[in-house]
């Protein structure tokens, strides 16, 4: 937990941070918020009792979350460029 609060929180929040810096993400975001949001994120894919493995894989879960977490932080530009990088057909 400690490893959680202290060094992934504020790697996640220097991400969000050099992602506005850059235009990629949103300036409008709440770095705090979101940065604990994307931590609490990564545990929920990894709850058995939420994604038990047998009906939900893993890479699956992280997959979902991951899309999900950046299409709502990224401006539309960067979006369009997620798209065409990954080749989704919108």
């Amino acid at each position: 937990m400690q490893h959680k609060n202290d060094n992934l929180l504020e790697r996640v929040k220097q991400n969000l941070m050099r992602g506005i810096r850059e235009k990629l993400y949103r300036a409008d975001i709440d770095i705090e918020f979101t940065a604990k949001l994307r931590l609490e994120q990564i545990e929920l894919a990894y709850n058995p009792f939420h994604f038990p493995q047998s009906k939900y894989p893993p890479n699956k879960v992280t997959e979902q979350l991951v899309s999900l977490y950046v299409f709502g932080l990224v401006t539309t530009e960067a979006h369009k460029k997620y798209l065409k990088k990954f080749h989704f057909n919108y």
